[in-house]
């Protein structure tokens, strides 16, 4: 876990009001949870902003990720899409 993870857990382990910590690293997110830090990635961000109709289209965003270097398999598109209904 790097440094930036740690510092996002130990604030959010300031705050009172409950919190959702977006961490994508796997060890960041395993760490948040046992502390009870309720947590989503980026792709999990990206359907709750279309559940609220805030963007039309995770597939182009997941796209515009993976354009810049940001790395989704092509699984988690897969399961991403179908749960935005994108399929």
């Amino acid at each position: 876990m790097d440094e930036g993870e740690k510092q996002a857990i130990a604030l959010t382990l300031t705050i009172a009001d409950k919190v959702l910590l977006l961490v994508d690293d796997r060890l960041g997110r395993r760490v948040a949870q046992q502390l009870g830090i309720a947590t989503t990635g980026s792709i999990g961000l990206l359907l709750r902003m279309k559940e609220k109709g805030l963007i039309e289209n995770v597939s182009e965003l997941m796209g515009e990720l993976r354009d810049r270097g940001y790395w989704l398999s092509d699984r988690m598109i897969e399961v991403a899409k179908q749960l935005a209904g994108e399929d």
